[in-house]
C-alpha cells in the first residue's frame, strides 16, 4: 500500500518536502491581496510547529512575522520584482518559535494577462551563517582597528622616545645649571621655567608611551579592589551631584601583577569618561564600577589590542547611564585626542588602551541602546606568589666609581656632569661592547653602572650580563623611556634599579647611592 501511495505522489511535493527550506507559490491579486497557493511542510522546520501552525496558509500573517527593521526592505524588493518582472531576493529575519531567524526568500515572478502575477519560490535557513558572517565582520573590525592602533602606537613611541632623549639632556644640563645660582640670581627664574616646560613635555611623552603600552612601570601585586576604594572619594568629586555612584566589588582580594600608578591612571580615566556622559544624561543616572574573577576557561575575543589567550582573568567594569555613542564617536573612541567635547582634551581612552596592552590585557566597548556605555577591561590575574631571597646589604659609600653606558653622546654627557658634581668618580662609554673592554682591558674599576636598556647591538640587559662576569655582583642603574620588563622579558634582581627617562639630576643621584647601598 506504502508503495502504490509512493507511485502516484505527485514527485514535486516530495521534492519540495525534502528540500532544506519552504517552497511556496502565491498569487498576487490588482487589489494588493495575496493568495497563497502552495506552502510546503518545511515551513514547520523553518519556524518551528507553534509558529508554523499559527501562520497556517495566510501570507498576511507570515508577512506579519518579519521584523520591523526589515518591513520596509521587504516591501521595496517586492515593489522592483513585481513591476520590474526581475527575480526577487530578499534577506530578512522571521519570528519563529525560538525567536528572530535570519531567511532568504528568492522567487520568479510570472505576470498574468489580467494583471495580477504569480510567484514561485523558496525560502532558505540562513541564521547561522548570517550570525557567523556577522562575528566574522566584528572580528575583522576588531583586527582593522588593532592594526591601525597599533601603527599608529609604533610611530608614537619612537617619537616619544627621541623626545625623552633629547628632554633628558635638557632637564639634566638645566639642572646643574640651577644648582650654580644663588635664590637671587636673576637667571633662577627663567632656569626653574625652562625646566618646569620640560617636565610638561615629560608627562606628553609619559602619555604618547601610556598609549603605546611602553610606558616605564613598576610591576608588582596589587589588589584592584583596593585601588578603587581608595580612589573612591575622588570620584565622587566628578560625579554628578544628582547621580548615583555603585561599587559592586568581588568579594575578598582581586589581585594583579600591575603598576600602581598606571592602574589608577586607567580607573580615573574611565570613571572621568562615565562622570561626564552622566552630565548629559536623563533623570536615572548612575555610575557603577564592577570588579570580578573571570574563568580559566575564558577566552575572550573582541578586546583589543587582539584576540587573548585563555586563562585566570581580573574584570574590571565602567558602566553608566548616560546616552550612550554615536557610530562615529564609537570608531574614533581609542584614537589619540579625539573627544566628543572640546577639542584636544588629552589621551584619554587612547592612554587607557596603551596601560592595558602594557599590561598584556584587553579592553572592550558595549553601547547599550538607549542605557549608556559600559567599558570592560580584563588584566591576567596575578600568579601565586613567590618568595625572594634578600640581597645582603652592601656597606655605605661617601663615593664611589660610576660606568655610564649610552649611545645618545648628549645623554651621556650630562650623565656624567652630574655624577661627577656629585662626587662620583666616573667613566663612560658609548656601547655595551666599549663598556666591557674599559673594564677588562683598561683597567677602569667600578662600583656601579649606569646603562641605557636601548642601545643597538649590545643593549642594557645583555652588557650587564657580561659587565657581572668581570666584576660578580655588579650593582646598576638601568636608564630608558620604555618599560624595562616588556623590553627585555625579565624582571629586575635585587641589585638592579630602573630609572625611567627623563629624569632630573637628584633622581640620578638617589638612584646611584641607593644602588651602591643595595
Amino acid at each position: 500500500m506504502a508503495e502504490e501511495t509512493l507511485e502516484h505522489e505527485d514527485p514535486l511535493h516530495v521534492l519540495a518536502a525534502h528540500l532544506p527550506g519552504v517552497v511556496y507559490t502565491y498569487r498576487h491579486h490588482l487589489d494588493g491581496g495575496r493568495e497563497v497557493l502552495y506552502l510546503s511542510a518545511g515551513l514547520e522546520i523553518l519556524l518551528g510547529p507553534i509558529s508554523a501552525a499559527e501562520v497556517g496558509l495566510s501570507f498576511e500573517r507570515l508577512r506579519a512575522r518579519l521584523h520591523p527593521d526589515d518591513l520596509l526592505t521587504y516591501a521595496r524588493a517586492e515593489e522592483v520584482s513585481r513591476l520590474e518582472g526581475r527575480m526577487f531576493d530578499c534577506v530578512a529575519r522571521v519570528l519563529a518559535d525560538d525567536g528572530y531567524r535570519w531567511v532568504h526568500a528568492v522567487a520568479r515572478v510570472v505576470l498574468l494577462p489580467d494583471g495580477s502575477s504569480l510567484w514561485h519560490g523558496l525560502m532558505l535557513d540562513v541564521d547561522q551563517r548570517r550570525r557567523a558572517e556577522k562575528d566574522l565582520q566584528r572580528y575583522e573590525s576588531t583586527l582593522r582597528d588593532a592594526q591601525r592602533l597599533e601603527s599608529v602606537g609604533a610611530l608614537a613611541g619612537g617619537i616619544a622616545h627621541e623626545f625623552n632623549n633629547l628632554l633628558q639632556t635638557v632637564l639634566g644640563n638645566v639642572g646643574l645649571a640651577l644648582t650654580g645660582t644663588t635664590e637671587d640670581d636673576p637667571l633662577r627664574e627663567a632656569l626653574a621655567s625652562a625646566r618646569d616646560a620640560a617636565l610638561r613635555a615629560a608627562e606628553l611623552c609619559r602619555g604618547l608611551l601610556d598609549y603605546t603600552g611602553q610606558a616605564p612601570a613598576v610591576v608588582r601585586l596589587v589588589d584592584l579592589n583596593a585601588v578603587v576604594r581608595d580612589l573612591a572619594r575622588l570620584f565622587q568629586v566628578g560625579v554628578p551631584r544628582d547621580a548615583v555612584l555603585t561599587l559592586d566589588l568581588a568579594p575578598g582580594k582581586v589581585e594583579v601583577e600591575a603598576d600602581p600608578a598606571q592602574l589608577r591612571q586607567l580607573i580615573l580615566n574611565l570613571v572621568t569618561n562615565a562622570a561626564e556622559a552622566l552630565a548629559e544624561a536623563g533623570p536615572t543616572r548612575i555610575l557603577t564600577v564592577r570588579t570580578q574573577a573571570a574563568g580559566r576557561d575564558m577566552a575572550p575575543v573582541g578586546y583589543l589590542p587582539g584576540a587573548l589567550a585563555s586563562g585566570a582573568w581580573v574584570a574590571l567594569e565602567i558602566q553608566d547611564t548616560g546616552r550612550g555613542m554615536d557610530d562615529n564617536a564609537f570608531a574614533r573612541a581609542f584614537d589619540p585626542f579625539f573627544s566628543t567635547k572640546r577639542p584636544g582634551r588629552g589621551m584619554g581612552l587612547a592612554a587607557s588602551l596603551g596601560i592595558v596592552r602594557a599590561h598584556n590585557g584587553g579592553i572592550r566597548i558595549e553601547r547599550r541602546r538607549e542605557r549608556g556605555t559600559s567599558v570592560r577591561v580584563l588584566l591576567p590575574a596575578a600568579a601565586p606568589a613567590a618568595a625572594t631571597p634578600r640581597a645582603a646589604p652592601r656597606p655605605a659609600r661617601d663615593a664611589g666609581r660610576v660606568l655610564i653606558v649610552d649611545d645618545e653622546p648628549a645623554v651621556r654627557r650630562v650623565c656624567e656632569k652630574i655624577l661627577g658634581a656629585a662626587g662620583f668618580e666616573v667613566w663612560s662609554a658609548a656601547a655595551g661592547e666599549d663598556a666591557l673592554i674599559l673594564v677588562d682591558q683598561g683597567g677602569a674599576v667600578v662600583d656601579v653602572a649606569v646603562l641605557d636598556l636601548t642601545m643597538p647591538r649590545l643593549d642594557g640587559h645583555a652588557t650587564l650580563e657580561r659587565l657581572r662576569e668581570l666584576v660578580p655582583g655588579l650593582p646598576a642603574v638601568l636608564i630608558s623611556g620604555y618599560d624595562s620588563s616588556r623590553l627585555s622579558g625579565r624582571a629586575l634582581d635585587a641589585s638592579t634599579r630602573f630609572l625611567p627617562k627623563p629624569f632630573l639630576p637628584e633622581e640620578l643621584v638617589a638612584a646611584v647611592r641607593g644602588a651602591l647601598l643595595g
